[in-house]
C-alpha cells in the first residue's frame, strides 16, 4: 500500500525539500513527531474539489491566499477563523438563526461584539445588544467579502 508519507518523500527525491508546500512541510513535521492532523492529511492527499483553486492548484489547508475566494470552502473558512481566534464557533437557532458565531468581546453568547458567518456569503462583524423591549438589536460594523478584509478584522479586533 502506498502511504501518504511516501508521496512526500518521492517529491523530496525528485525536486528537493525546499520545493515542498507549507502544508507538506507541516505534514512531514507531524509525521516525524507522530502527531498527524487527519484533516490536513485528508486535505493534502484527498481529491476534494474544494481543496483546489479554479486552475487546479492545491490550496493551503488553514490559511487563505490573497486572491483566494474565502467562500469557496465554508468548512475551511470556519477552520481558519477558529484557528486564528483559538476558539470554536457556537450557534443556536433561537439566538443566531443557525449561523456560526465567534465572540470577540462579549458579556455572554448573546450580547457584545461577534463575528457572524451565516449561509452563503453572509459574513459580518456585528455588535449585538438587547433593547428595552428585550429584542435583539444588531449593528453591522463591517461586512467581510475577501481575505484582506478578514485579515484586517483579525488585526483590528484580536490583539488591538
Amino acid at each position: 500500500m502506498y502511504r501518504s508519507i511516501d508521496k512526500i518523500l518521492d517529491k523530496i527525491n525528485k525536486v528537493g525539500l525546499n520545493n515542498l508546500s507549507y502544508d507538506e512541510k507541516t505534514y512531514l513535521k507531524q509525521y516525524n513527531s507522530n502527531s498527524i492532523d487527519k484533516g490536513l492529511e485528508d486535505w493534502l492527499f484527498g481529491k476534494q474539489e474544494d481543496s483546489y483553486d479554479d486552475n487546479g492548484n492545491k490550496l493551503l489547508y488553514d490559511e487563505f491566499d490573497d486572491s483566494e475566494d474565502i467562500f469557496h470552502n465554508h468548512i475551511k473558512l470556519k477552520r481558519v477563523i477558529s484557528k486564528v481566534l483559538n476558539k470554536h464557533s457556537f450557534t443556536n437557532n433561537a439566538d443566531w438563526g443557525g449561523a456560526d458565531v465567534w465572540g470577540l468581546k462579549t458579556i455572554d453568547n448573546i450580547t457584545g461584539l461577534f463575528i457572524y458567518l451565516g449561509d452563503d456569503e453572509d459574513f459580518v462583524l456585528l455588535n449585538r445588544r438587547i433593547n428595552e423591549e428585550e429584542d435583539y438589536e444588531d449593528t453591522v460594523l463591517q461586512t467581510i467579502t475577501n481575505n484582506i478584509e478578514l485579515n484586517v478584522l483579525f488585526l483590528d479586533h484580536i490583539n488591538p
